[in-house]
């Protein structure tokens, strides 16, 4: 929000970070991937 439609520019930072978060958030949606990432955060696997 605080830099507004700069994150549409190529190469700024708000830019990289929304790409990033776009790919983590379809890459963490597997099924395999998301029960590892959930039990590294909770400290334990989860079933």
């Amino acid at each position: 929000m605080a830099t507004g439609s700069r994150a549409v520019l190529t190469g700024s930072d708000a830019e990289r970070t929304a790409r990033e978060a776009l790919f983590l958030l379809v890459f963490g949606s597997r099924p395999a991937i998301r029960q590892a990432l959930l039990g590294r955060l909770v400290g334990a696997p989860v079933s």
